[in-house]
């Protein structure tokens, strides 16, 4: 399934978008080399999730139409009888885990739906076209990767140990920016 071939290049997202990679630095890659690195993972991992949703998609629309489609995209929890929908009462809609009602998936379709959603702004926003004339929205919109995580992860819980090298290698760049600029403050300061 493309899920999970998403998984790979998902996971390795965050190594060469940090400054100082560790990795890349090892191997002598300039930034450079690892931001085209990011861009071709960047761009593997959404052309596989959106085959993932499209090919979901189009399975469920064959199996019961597109009304029975777009119920199974906005199914918070994997379809099965009495599962709660997005279009249900906001208070029974959480009231429940999808673990009860799918415990061997527990998948929510709804979150992966809105991750893609995420990812593909993201995507669009990245396009060279749009960056060049506005770097700002760019950078703006690459924010939206807390909320791809977070939806991908609120989607199948199973993605949280793929995002661990994209984690450590964000927190330690983070890290590793303050210290850096509070020695500029204080250099300043001094």
């Amino acid at each position: 399934q493309f899920g999970w071939d998403a998984l790979v290049p998902m996971a390795l997202l965050g190594v060469p978008a940090a400054q100082f990679s560790p990795p890349l630095r090892a191997l002598g890659l300039p930034h450079e080399a690892a931001i085209a690195l990011h861009r071709a993972l960047g761009r593997a991992t959404l052309l596989l999730a959106s085959a993932h949703v499209l090919l979901y998609l189009l399975v469920w629309g064959l199996e019961g139409g597109w009304a029975h489609a777009w119920d199974e995209a906005l199914s918070v929890c994997q379809a099965q009888f009495g599962a709660p929908r997005v279009t249900a009462a906001p208070a029974r809609l959480f009231a429940r885990r999808c673990a009860e009602h799918a415990p061997a998936r527990n998948i929510s379709n709804f979150f992966g739906l809105l991750a893609w959603s995420a990812g593909a702004a993201l995507g669009l926003a990245s396009v060279g076209a749009v960056r060049r004339r506005s770097y700002a929205l760019f950078m703006v919109a690459h924010q939206l990767h807390v909320a791809w995580w977070l939806f991908a992860v609120c989607h199948w819980p199973g993605i949280l140990p793929f995002a661990a090298p994209a984690l450590v290698f964000l927190v330690a760049d983070a890290a590793r920016r303050r210290r850096a600029e509070r020695r500029a403050r204080c250099a300043v300061a001094a």
